[in-house]
């Protein structure tokens, strides 16, 4: 219910407006004016806090003799990590939907010469026999893949197509470079499927490998080295956002344990890749890919409070940033700085 009535962005309500929940009152480059009031209450979200009260005061109240004076202390100490959790979980539902329209809003935009890019490193896959001895089943390292999808509009019929790219590995290091190389052959083959793509808007979760400096200065000159000029680059909140590549993920899967159960066995890149070849899954194409290390040799100055930002626009003369999707004009960092 809550993320339902969190979808309106002139709420009333001031649980409800997302732009004013996720301003920043200290600085002006997060905040947004509010150009209406803020008088309505939600009946739902009025519950919870009453209910949240009412529990604390009866902790605080309760007659001594049915309860010692520890054990009052431990149910008040529970409940106020129950309630900051149930808080916390309130605050990650705003989060989660303000960032999520920023894929909605690229989706929207999508005309035919821009494409919006999904991605996620997988699980690793551990290798997999016919026939596996129970030793065999020790000490398995696994094969490092990621998979990357790419959502495109045609301009003549206005059909949305999903492509699926999965780049896999030997091994691997996860990390901002091996990241910033699989974005770039990604592009090309962007390049040769779509070649009337010009722009492209990234979006992954935040986990390290993405959510650093030198991915986010990486990327602007790796599309304008591809032909690709990425206008904008967004993040997901823990947990949301990735549906898209986890969806594609089962049905490959399903088809290299079909190749397994062929009397293959599955020991490396290549083999993953043949059992994707012999049973392939629709609109997906996998690559085995080798990191070229000699290339990493980006030098940058890192944003400071780089983790608080989650929204990145490449503008001429800088770096836009902002923490929360759309909240206030973003900050400016010029290029020269970076």
């Amino acid at each position: 219910m809550f993320k339902v009535n969190c979808s309106s962005n002139e709420s009333e309500c001031p649980d409800h407006y997302r732009q004013f929940a996720l301003s920043d009152s200290s600085d002006a480059d997060f905040h947004i004016s509010c150009s209406h009031s803020l008088n309505v209450a939600c009946k739902h979200c009025e519950e919870l806090k009453t209910t949240l009260d009412e529990i604390e005061v009866r902790i605080k109240s309760h007659s001594n003799h049915l309860y010692s004076q520890e054990q009052r202390d431990d149910l008040l100490y529970d409940f106020t990590n129950a309630k900051n959790a149930i808080l916390l979980w309130k605050s990650h539902i705003l989060r989660s939907f303000n960032q999520e329209s920023a894929k909605q809003e690229v989706l929207q935009r999508l005309d035919g010469e821009s494409v919006l890019v999904v991605t996620d490193w997988a699980m690793k896959f551990l290798q997999m026999r016919y026939r596996e001895r129970q030793s065999d089943w020790f000490g398995k390292r696994g094969l490092s893949w990621h998979i990357s999808r790419v959502v495109a509009r045609d301009k003549e019929t206005q059909k949305t197509k999903v492509l699926s790219y999965a780049h896999l590995f030997d091994s691997c290091s996860q990390d901002w470079f091996s990241v910033a190389s699989i974005l770039e052959n990604l592009f090309e083959n962007i390049k040769l499927n779509f070649p009337e793509v010009k722009q492209a808007f990234p979006r992954s979760d935040e986990a390290g490998c993405y959510h650093n400096s030198h991915l986010i200065a990486a990327v602007k000159d790796i599309g304008d080295r591809v032909g690709v000029t990425v206008v904008r680059y967004d993040f997901s909140e823990p947990q949301q956002g990735k549906d898209i590549c986890d969806r594609v993920l089962c049905p490959m899967k399903a088809a290299i344990r079909k190749y397994c159960a062929e009397r293959h066995d599955i020991m490396n890149e290549a083999d993953m890749r043949e059992a994707l070849k012999e049973w392939p899954v629709r609109g997906t194409r996998a690559t085995v890919s080798i990191l070229d290390e000699s290339s990493r040799n980006l030098q940058i100055s890192k944003i400071k409070h780089f983790s608080e930002y989650h929204n990145f626009q490449y503008d001429e003369s800088g770096l836009r940033v902002w923490k929360a999707y759309a909240v206030g004009p973003g900050k400016l960092i010029p290029w020269q700085s970076l």
